[in-house]
């Protein structure tokens, strides 16, 4: 496709999804997609408060209760409705162009993560037992989860002739074991994006910042092949900014955050960058390694690290701002992206 035909396309996703947004954010309140307060005190024991939520935390700032109870009856997963208008501009597209395997592979990988992610959503907010109210799929099955899907997608590449990994300068060809990183990649990039999905509109501009520096490089290698879902999704996504961000009306959820993280990480797989990025997601990178430390310290040695994880809600713990730690985690992410596309553009040029 042409420039002017991608902008075209860009601008049509971006303003169908604005404009479905409206009714889609009505229509997860109607269904309950939130969550609501008296959950909050009826399925937890002994406390009628959003203490709850944070117990056996030892919290030193008051205005910490008061920032979880703001976020408390916002609709989530709000994922959905970003992912349906992408699966949605790809399959016209093949309708008119015909067939597109690796739109294909897209389109059915990013179904199937973001259905995993909508059924944990759906277990938090319309399920009655105790601990699926409030937490949703017990840990360890949606980690198997991901890696059995993960997997899958990895033999579909590994059929592709995909095998090798980008060290920039030299290629390492894996063979089979080519799969089991796909899955690494693949299930560290969607549980960083959930980790730090916490604060209204940080994960979703750090994908976008992400995505784009990816755009830049599917020009610079002149690989076009991914060129159309980049901007697809990601003028969606930018749709879904202008609700998430402060003060959010809507969340993107797991059905959000499980599909970022598969569509940031198939599309450094299909245009062998993964270890950009890795370099890109910095702050993706950062909190996650406050929940391992946390709990590696937790089990080793009985004591905490932090006050609470991930490193956002530590902060806000230790009386930063939401706007503060959000503005500096976007300044410090984009500082890295900007260096590591200088840096790529020098190796390839």
């Amino acid at each position: 496709m042409t420039t002017i035909e991608l902008t075209v396309v860009f601008l049509l996703s971006f303003t169908a999804t604005y404009i479905l947004y409206i009714p889609f954010i009505k229509l997860l309140r109607k269904f309950w997609f939130y969550k609501k307060r008296e959950n909050v005190t009826k399925n937890v024991s002994n406390s009628t408060n959003i203490k709850t939520l944070v117990k056996d935390v030892p919290i030193k700032n008051p205005a910490f209760y008061k920032f979880y109870e703001s976020k408390l009856e916002i609709p989530s997963s709000g994922g959905i409705l970003f992912v349906l208008v992408t699966e949605l501009f790809l399959l016209l597209y093949q309708l008119i162009y015909g067939l597109n395997t690796v739109y294909t592979l897209i389109m059915f990988s990013l179904l199937t993560f973001t259905s995993l992610g909508f059924y944990d959503d759906f277990t938090k907010f319309k399920k009655k037992t105790s601990k699926s109210a409030l937490w949703g799929i017990r840990g360890r099955y949606k980690l198997l989860l991901q890696f059995i899907l993960a997997i899958i997608i990895g033999c579909l590449l590994y059929q592709s002739d995909y095998n090798s990994i980008n060290l920039f300068i030299v290629k390492l060809n894996l063979g089979i074991f080519y799969i089991s990183w796909v899955a690494l990649v693949i299930v560290a990039t969607i549980n960083s994006v959930n980790i730090t999905d916490g604060l209204d509109g940080l994960a979703t501009s750090l994908a976008i910042q992400i995505l784009t520096a990816i755009i830049f490089v599917i020009y610079l290698l002149n690989n076009r092949m991914v060129l159309l879902p980049g901007f697809v999704f990601l003028s969606t996504l930018l749709a879904f900014w202008f609700y998430n961000k402060s003060p959010a009306k809507v969340y993107m959820g797991d059905s959000g955050s499980f599909a970022i993280g598969l569509f940031l990480s198939l599309l450094a797989l299909l245009l062998h960058v993964e270890i950009l990025l890795i370099l890109l997601s910095v702050i993706f990178i950062v909190e996650t390694l406050s929940v391992i430390i946390q709990i590696t310290t937790s089990r080793l040695f009985n004591k905490k690290f932090f006050i609470i994880t991930p490193l956002h809600i530590h902060l806000l713990n230790k009386g930063k701002s939401e706007k503060e730690i959000v503005n500096k985690f976007l300044l410090i992410n984009a500082t890295t992206v900007l260096v590591s596309l200088i840096a790529v553009f020098m190796i390839y040029e």
